[in-house]
């Protein structure tokens, strides 16, 4: 899945680069998220996500 699409279904409003931005804020300021998500391979410049790194946000954050 493209980053970009996750973050389009958290921040369903305003521009998909606000969107971008919220969810990178999210990994920054959500406790534990970070470490989880580089436990399974994330690095910060990747444009797309793994299905279980899509798991973890679902679980630190919810269902969109």
């Amino acid at each position: 899945m493209k980053k970009i699409d996750l973050a389009r279904q958290y921040c369903p409003t305003g521009t998909p680069s606000n969107a971008l931005h919220r969810l990178n804020r999210y990994i920054r300021d959500v406790k534990g998220l970070k470490e989880a998500l580089t436990h399974h391979g994330y690095r910060p410049k990747d444009r797309y996500i793994t299905p279980k790194q899509v798991l973890i946000f679902h679980d630190f954050l919810g269902e969109p």
